[in-house]
């Protein structure tokens, strides 16, 4: 065949473990990563009462730190393979587990100080390193679920990541609403949508962990 749509194995795809792990994992990498791009200006701007000009530098940070983490995720991948001698389907979960589990971690410590709890207080500083954390290691997606269709198929891949991005997309633009809607009745308080970033990048990490492995399924 001429490996056309019509030879695409979809029942097979639907019910394969790998990819609901890697369907799960872009969900919840995409719930967190919309809602950086899209409110961390204006949580700045509404915790610290920084100016849009200020608000815009305080989140320049964290993307930067997320642009160095690709690359240290690829290369930390790699070393976790040749030089550690994990087994792939390992080296996926290490590094997909702190690109889930480093931002549930950060967005906790937010809720936490931004409830003031010990008698802490948050200050921007304190904030900006956080999201630095969390999306620095949100970026070890790249040698996670990101390169997870090549290790489960070579014909399919393509269509795999694709397929997983349907759900992602929809994942992260729900993110959205649920961030407006939780800012309006909450008197512009970011901390419940905090808490829901914890719960979904901890649904992301158990579902990934349970069911993802790199051996070859589909051709």
């Amino acid at each position: 065949g001429d490996g056309g749509m019509g030879e695409v194995p979809w029942r097979a795809l639907a019910s394969s473990r790998p990819v609901w792990a890697m369907t799960a994992a872009h969900c919840s990498s995409n719930f967190f990563m919309y809602f950086g791009l899209s409110w961390l200006p204006t949580y700045f701007s509404y915790q610290f009462g920084l100016s849009t000009a200020d608000a815009s530098t305080a989140a320049l940070y964290p993307f930067a730190a997320g642009a160095v983490g690709s690359l240290a995720a690829g290369a930390a991948c790699d070393a976790l393979v040749s030089s550690l001698h994990f087994r792939r389907t390992d080296a996926r979960k290490v590094m997909q587990s702190v690109a889930l589990g480093g931002p549930a971690l950060a967005m906790l410590a937010l809720c936490l100080l931004s409830a003031g709890a010990g008698g802490l207080q948050l200050e921007r500083d304190e904030a900006e390193a956080l999201f630095v954390v969390a999306v620095g290691c949100q970026a070890g997606s790249a040698a996670g679920y990101g390169c997870g269709a090549q290790d489960i198929s070579t014909r399919l891949s393509s269509l795999i990541y694709g397929g997983t991005s349907v759900f992602a997309v929809i994942a992260g633009a729900s993110g959205q609403y649920f961030t407006g809607w939780l800012l309006e009745q909450n008197g512009r308080d970011f901390t419940p949508m905090f808490a829901l970033v914890v719960a979904v990048e901890l649904a992301g990490l158990v579902a990934w962990n349970r069911w993802w492995d790199s051996e070859r399924v589909f051709e």
